[in-house]
């Protein structure tokens, strides 16, 4: 089951909205901690996810996702 929803990361992280990659972060996690043999498969999106976050931190992707001056906490955790 894990290999199906595999295939959808590339096609979430493309569309670079904060609900896809929000969602990609989530599928990723469960399905490593699923199977951790998908740990090197999703390796090559680090570097996306580390520039989603200095993005997020540094200029403030989306002001409407700020809670208590924080710009995208949830997201933010996710991609940690």
């Amino acid at each position: 089951m894990a290999e199906e929803f595999a295939k959808l990361i590339d096609s979430l992280l493309a569309e670079k909205s904060h609900a896809s990659i929000l969602t990609a972060a989530s599928l990723m996690k469960e399905i490593m901690v699923s199977d951790q043999s998908y740990c090197n498969k999703f390796a090559k999106h680090s570097h996306f996810l580390v520039k989603t976050l200095k993005a997020i931190i540094g200029t403030g992707i989306a002001s409407e996702y700020e809670i208590g001056n924080v710009t995208d906490p949830f997201l933010q955790v996710s991609v940690l």
